[in-house]
């Protein structure tokens, strides 16, 4: 292999300097992003909504859109929501900075895990220090983490059940093996519990079980597998029974596709590994001018997948120095590939190819895989024709070109930061809002213009929701007329918010003026991107 190449000071070691040091940079990395504000998603409103609920002895709730009742949250997973109000509850923060706390875990916990991967995976200094490196300028240590999204949490356990099914699969002790089993599907319920697709590892998992079951030996492992299964199917079994009976639906279901599969399936994929090329190369081919030119990294990108898969199936017989890579190998396929086809089967709205922060949570398992193929191809007693005369200089020229991309796509995403984040008025103090920022005057009408009693709906209610503590209407399933039928015959008054860039129904766009249609009301604010106004009873 490459290492072979090198004096016998860089190859095996002990690994604890990389440790500490990885760790050191991880948590600097992750005190340096807790410097700003902490950005709010529409998904994150609801998540830190579900905390403050819980902490207030509500249980996992969100506000109704349709009601002005506290209903039980169905939508999301509760995982996050629980860890940030134990810290509410431990520390007495608000649900801000709680949260902030729980990804910092989270981060050290996402590097921790994929050491422990690594160094499973590789024995030579040179390549543990090249996995190290991918692993702390992947996306996903940075551009979520101070977010209110459950990536952070989400990439950690999903390390952590990577390294409980390549450990389960090597014990030989009975005993021993059972208990990683096990552990393992307890990690896959905490990845259940933090997103949904989840739920996808929990099934590429026990397919990698069926793949490795023989080592050498016929090794039956149907009671292996039950254990791994046994917290999941009733962890999730409970939880979705407890959906269905709180929500008389179980809602992940109604993301299925209403369409035929293969309709559109071209156009999602070519979204798909733009946004992959995006990430790796540190670019977005929607800049180029010519159009024309936009198949290339897309055409190099299926190529050098294709050439690996060509290349680890012509190595398939060849004996393989160190097994744990090729189990990896194996897990990585399985994860990747079932994320990547349920994701699209979904289709989650857009689709996974438009979600590039779907593909974020995989670029860890994908980075490592390169790794271990480039270790494999240029082996210098595994290597293939053509390949004889690789040396370690343009390999790592090669994995020096992604790194310092990733490390310039990470300063891009700063200056993003500092240019946008830190320039928007926030009504919640260490947080940043993406909506109405450039109406912030729409967070100051609660308290002043419009009282606890009104009844308020607007296009993009999930952040007043969440600011205002209270609930308020989204215009999709809740009409001005029936707004105004609610405040007939009583004290309270109708109001609504409106974001004039977000469509007012699900299939239309700037159609606010027809959602006030022949209302009567009176303007009490408006600018060019938000109008608030009171309806006339």
């Amino acid at each position: 292999m490459i290492s072979d190449l090198l004096p016998k000071r860089l190859r095996v070691h002990s690994p604890s300097v990389n440790f500490t040091a990885g760790l050191f940079v991880m948590a600097v990395l992750g005190f340096f992003l807790l410097c700003f504000p902490t950005e709010i998603t529409s998904d994150g409103a609801r998540y830190l909504e579900g905390a403050r609920l819980i902490h207030q002895g509500l249980g996992f709730s969100a506000y109704s859109l349709i009601s002005e009742e506290v209903i039980p949250q169905i939508d999301y997973q509760p995982f996050l929501s629980l860890a940030i109000a134990w810290v509410m509850n431990l520390t007495g923060w608000n649900e801000i900075y709680s949260l902030r706390l729980v990804n910092f875990l989270a981060l050290l916990g996402y590097y921790l895990s994929f050491y422990g991967l690594i160094v499973m995976i590789f024995r030579e200094k040179l390549f543990q220090i090249m996995a190290s490196v991918l692993v702390l300028v992947s996306p996903a240590s940075w551009r979520y983490f101070n977010t209110a999204l459950s990536e952070p949490l989400f990439m950690a356990f999903l390390g952590f059940s990577m390294v409980g099914c390549l450990k389960a699969v090597q014990c030989d002790q009975r005993g021993e093996r059972r208990f990683w089993f096990f552990v393992t599907g307890v990690a896959v319920l905490f990845l259940c519990l933090t997103r949904y697709s989840g739920l996808f590892t929990a099934g590429s998992s026990a397919a990698f079980f069926l793949w490795a079951r023989r080592r050498g030996k016929d090794r039956k492992i149907s009671l292996e597998i039950s254990l791994f299964l046994l917290p999941v199917v009733l962890g999730m079994g409970g939880w979705l029974a407890r959906n269905q009976w709180l929500g008389g639906h179980l809602t992940f279901l109604e993301v299925f596709p209403s369409r035929p599969f293969f309709e559109d399936f071209l156009k999602v994929e070519a979204d798909f590994i733009r946004n992959a090329v995006e990430f790796i190369v540190g670019f977005s081919t929607y800049r180029w001018t010519l159009q024309d030119l936009a198949f290339i990294p897309a055409f190099l990108f299926l190529s050098i997948g294709a050439l690996s898969a060509v290349a680890l199936w012509r190595m398939r017989q060849r004996p393989w120095a160190h097994q744990t890579q090729l189990d990896f190998l194996r897990l990585s396929l399985l994860t990747v590939a079932l994320h990547f086809l349920a994701l699209n089967f979904f289709r989650l709205k857009n689709g996974f190819g438009e979600t590039p922060r779907y593909f974020t949570i995989l670029c860890p398992i994908v980075f490592l895989s390169v790794l271990i193929v480039i270790d494999r191809l240029t082996g210098a007693q595994n290597h293939l024709a053509g390949f004889k005369r690789w040396r370690s200089a343009p390999v790592v020229g090669l994995l020096g070109f992604l790194v310092l991309s990733l490390f310039f796509h990470s300063l891009n995403n700063l200056k993003s930061i500092r240019e946008t984040v830190l320039a928007r008025p926030s009504p919640v103090e260490g947080a940043s809002f993406s909506a109405f920022e450039n109406s912030p005057w729409v967070f100051k009408l609660a308290g002043t213009e419009i009282k606890n009693h009104d009844i308020v709906a607007s296009n993009n209610p999930t952040f007043l929701s969440y600011v205002w503590a209270r609930p308020c209407r989204i215009t999709n399933r809740v009409s001005g007329e029936m707004v105004l039928a609610d405040i007939q015959g009583t004290s309270r008054e109708g109001y609504l918010i409106l974001d004039k860039e977000i469509p007012c129904f699900t299939s239309r766009k700037f159609d606010w003026k027809e959602y006030l249609g022949n209302l009567k009301y009176e303007v009490v604010e408006e600018d060019p991107f938000t109008l608030a106004v009171r309806l006339v009873k």
